[in-house]
Formats: C-alpha cells, sequence, structure tokens
C-alpha cells in the first residue's frame, strides 16, 4: 500500500509529527511509548477551534499530563504568501489570543502533516478535522 493510499484506524500505528517549526513547548521529535497523544489541527481562521477546542485541551492537558496524556496542536492551513510571514502573523495571534496555552504548537506550512494525518483519515478539513481530534499511541 502506498502512503498516498494508506488509511489511518484504531490501533493504527501514528504517523510522524513532520513540521516547518514548533511555536509553543519544546520540539517532539519521537512518540514515546507508554504515553497517549492528542494531536489537534487548527488554523487561526477556524473560531470553533478557538472557542471550542483550545480551552477544553487546555483542561485536558492539565487534568492529565501527569497520566502519560500529551496534547500537540499542529496549526495548519494558516493563509500568507510565505512561511515565513504566516509563522510571523500565528506567533502574534497566539500570544494575543491564546496566553494560557499549556501545551505544543506545531506549526506546518507546507501541507505535509495534512497529507500524513489529514488525508488517511478521510477527514474533509475545518472544522470537521479541527474539531475531531485524532488520538495517537506511541510508536514502540
Amino acid at each position: 500500500m502506498s502512503d498516498s493510499n494508506v488509511a489511518l484506524r484504531m490501533e493504527s500505528l501514528a504517523p510522524p509529527i513532520k513540521v516547518g517549526s514548533w511555536l509553543r513547548g519544546q520540539p517532539l521529535a519521537n512518540f514515546e511509548c507508554g504515553k497517549v497523544y492528542i494531536v489537534e489541527f487548527w488554523a487561526s481562521r477556524c473560531g470553533r477551534c478557538m472557542t471550542a477546542a483550545m480551552p477544553y485541551l487546555v483542561q485536558l492537558q492539565e487534568k492529565y499530563k501527569d497520566c502519560g496524556v500529551e496534547v500537540i496542536g499542529v496549526a495548519c492551513g494558516e493563509e500568507a504568501p510565505t512561511a515565513d510571514e504566516a509563522r510571523t502573523k500565528l506567533e502574534a495571534w497566539l500570544t494575543e489570543t491564546s496566553p494560557k496555552l499549556n501545551y505544543r504548537i506545531a506549526f506546518d506550512f507546507t501541507g505535509e502533516m495534512k497529507q500524513l494525518w489529514g488525508d488517511p483519515s478521510f477527514a474533509p478539513g475545518f472544522p470537521s478535522l479541527s474539531s475531531s481530534i485524532a488520538t495517537a499511541t506511541s510508536r514502540s
């Protein structure tokens, strides 16, 4: 099965995290065995992502951080002429709107994460992709 035909299902190994940069928290190189990762995709233009998902994910991270659960937000689909402009705009937006974020935020301008995670999960995009949180267990 080629990468373009891979489907994510229950008990599938999680695809790798391949992003251009990390905007909040330390970079994550690999999944740690024994941890559960909640990977949530969003864009700053998605109002539902910000009003419904992010506050809930902050609470979830706080409540379960000592139980091996880690939330990772992936900012994707940001609209700007260049990655640098999108990242600068997104940094300012995060600082203004989400000062209490307690989980990692990755930045994907190229769309690689959408190819690795979104397409195989058959999620149609925002808000569906952002509101259906992909849960993955670690690779061993």
